[in-house]
């Protein structure tokens, strides 16, 4: 403390200023006129320098040749005085009570200063700027010398034991219990005040403040004491099997000690803060946090995985296992659960499909719920298992074949496609997509564009599909994945089927113009070479009723398109007959090969193998299956009608 020298202390023009001190100091109210007394008190003594010709050669007056080294000297002096006192009156003062005590008190002191520090405005403006101009960080504004005395007399006596307290209170609260925590509170802001006007001394107003006084009476400690609360805490999560309750206890932790620091510690506190949780609660307990994320995958424990989610993204590298348990939990559900529909599958091709999409849903829906939305990271994870399970799996391997999926992905496109149930745009778009989302992982990809266009030709050639715009939904969707020369020929089977009906009527036309009389209701499909899959072409001989359409028909086209050769592909084409023989009309839905062979039966009611050969020039192989086929119908329908009758 600096030593008073010069004129007594009961000098009139002191004795006004140290009144109004104490007044301050005991919140006695000021009224503004005996306020600006003391302003004006202060401003005369300050003014009282010796006259500028006093000092030869015209110099500027030193710093001390104003009048405003003894008012300083004697503020600093009144301060210490007072908070000596102050100290000395709480010495026998402890634990809660002592808290008490200094947010009173500092609340009071703190206020009387700024009350002080205004009246002494003019000192500060004239002479403290000049002395620290000269004399550098010794001499502060009438303010900061009030906080560096409460430091050096209150802080230093009383730090250590307030620190204490504050610390068992906070432990207490931690415990649950309910605690006051406004003078905490109060004592942490009193600590970055009296940092931050030591830092602009030090560093400089413009300076980053380096919060000396509250790092040092109050964080480091807190810090230290907090690791080792966790780290009992922590020490009772022993087992896998109680991660949920876990989870929820950290979560909860870290929201607590958010909340904690945004009431009553300095916000800086937080980083240093979470990061001893994120070391103490989730880092050092990854082993189990990683055993229990398969027990929740498990169990479906969705929201539990969020969490765990939240938690272990706060550790840099965590989540990098995690995503490997991910992969693998999918990558077992899917094998398990197409292995349980191995049997159903042989009967039931739609099963196989329904049951990949069923498993997909679920899981994309967890990546996007638990694991980071839409754009999450575990997507990746996510796709690997799918494409390891789906190109490979109990169904798979017991065919022999890798393009297994492929086959029952395009038969499934194939039901979809064919369904005549009612059902609007946004379904079937859905279905598309799901149909998709499983195209994506198929290895093999020019094996299902096989099964694909031999499948759309059979709906499209005997009218099948549900919609050919829906048809053409599908071929954008694979365009939009595998590009144009993948699509070329779906899309041109597709463009064909397009012109059918303008050239049907153009046909039409054409009979009518050239007086063509056809017995029989007919409709031809045009086909591009090389764009379908038909190719082989057996040898047959059409039946008489049908000759002449043949040749009406390859007349016309030939008329019109010289230099195209059309190829006939009978064994795709489906005839309706009308029976005659019986009581009861039926309506034979047949191949052209059985209308061949049943048609001949009009003239004959036996017939040898040989003789049907030689009539239709059908090969052994096919007349043989065909035969077969009719016998079995037949016998199949004489079962029917005996059953009925029997009714």
């Amino acid at each position: 403390m600096t030593e008073i020298h010069g004129q007594s202390a009961n000098d009139e023009w002191w004795i006004d200023i140290k009144r109004g001190i104490d007044q301050s100091y005991q919140l006695q109210a000021m009224p503004t006129t005996a306020y600006m007394q003391l302003h004006n008190q202060v401003y005369k003594h300050c003014a009282s320098a010796r006259p500028l010709q006093f000092y030869p050669n015209g110099n500027m007056p030193q710093p001390d040749a104003f009048g405003g080294r003894e008012l300083y000297n004697r503020l600093e002096s009144q301060f210490y005085t007072h908070l000596i006192e102050l100290r000395d009156s709480a010495n026998d003062i402890h634990g809660d009570d002592l808290i008490r005590f200094y947010k009173t008190s500092w609340e009071k002191y703190h206020f009387s200063s700024k009350v002080i520090n205004g009246f002494c405005h003019y000192i500060n403006q004239y002479w403290v700027k000049r002395a620290q101009q000269d004399n550098g960080t010794n001499i502060y504004d009438i303010f900061t010398l009030s906080m560096v005395k409460w430091k050096e007399v209150i802080c230093e006596t009383f730090g250590t034991r307030m620190t204490r307290t504050c610390l068992d209170w906070i432990e207490n609260e931690r415990k649950h219990e309910t605690i006051d925590s406004n003078p905490i509170k109060v004592v942490i802001e009193s600590y970055i005040v009296l940092g931050d006007k030591l830092d602009n001394i030090q560093l400089g107003e413009n300076n980053p403040r380096t919060l000396s006084v509250y790092k040092y009476y109050f964080e480091i400690l807190f810090l230290q004491e907090s690791k080792q609360f966790y780290i009992c805490e922590a020490a009772k999560f022993t087992s896998a099997d109680s991660i949920s309750e876990y989870l929820k206890q950290v979560a909860q932790r870290l929201t607590e000690e958010e909340h904690r620091v945004k009431s009553y510690l300095h916000s800086s506190t937080l980083g240093s803060l979470l990061f001893i949780l994120d070391d103490v609660l989730i880092r050092n307990k990854l082993d189990l946090i990683y055993a229990g994320a398969e027990i929740l995958l498990r169990n479906d424990k969705n929201q539990d995985l969020a969490v765990l989610f939240t938690l272990i993204s706060r550790v840099p590298g965590a989540i990098e296992k995690l995503k490997e348990i991910v992969e693998k939990h999918i990558y077992l559900t899917g094998l398990q659960a197409i292995k349980s529909i191995a049997e159903t599958a042989r009967t039931d091709v739609n099963v196989y499909s329904t049951k990949i999409i069923e498993i997909y849903n679920k899981y994309i829906s967890i990546v996007h719920e638990c694991f980071g939305g839409e754009r999450s990271s575990f997507i990746p994870a996510l796709d690997r298992a799918c494409s390891k399970f789906i190109n490979k799996n109990a169904i798979v391997e017991a065919c022999g074949t890798s393009t297994k999926s492929a086959e029952l992905l395009a038969r499934y496109s194939d039901t979809v496609l064919k369904s005549k149930k009612v059902i609007n745009d946004a379904d079937m778009t859905k279905q598309l997509k799901e149909i998709m989302v499983v195209f994506n992982y198929i290895d093999d990809k020019d094996a299902f564009q096989n099964f694909y266009r031999r499948l759309l030709a059979e709906r499209l050639v005997y009218e099948l599909s549900a919609s050919i715009d829906y048809e053409k939904m599908m071929i954008t969707e694979l365009k939009v994945k595998c590009g144009f020369f993948y699509t070329s020929k779906l899309q041109k089977m597709i463009e064909d089927m397009d012109i059918q009906e303008s050239l049907r009527a153009q046909y039409r036309q054409y009979c009518v113009e050239n007086r063509l009389r056809n017995t029989v209701n007919f409709s031809i499909v045009v086909l591009t070479t090389h764009a379908w899959p038909f190719t082989t072409v057996f040898e047959f001989t059409l039946p008489l009723e049908l000759t002449s359409l043949w040749t009406n028909f390859t007349k016309f086209y030939r008329e019109r398109h010289k230099n195209r050769k059309l190829t006939w592909f009978h064994q795709y084409a489906r005839c309706e007959l009308h029976t005659n023989f019986t009581k009861t009309k039926h309506i034979l839905q047949v191949s052209t090969y059985q209308t061949a062979i049943l048609l001949l039966y009009n003239d004959s009611l036996e017939l040898t193998i040989a003789e049907i050969q030689d009539e239709t020039k059908l090969e052994d192989e096919i007349l043989l299956e065909i035969i077969c086929i009719l016998i079995q119908s037949g016998n199949r329908s004489h079962n029917e009608t005996s059953k009925n009758s029997k009714a």
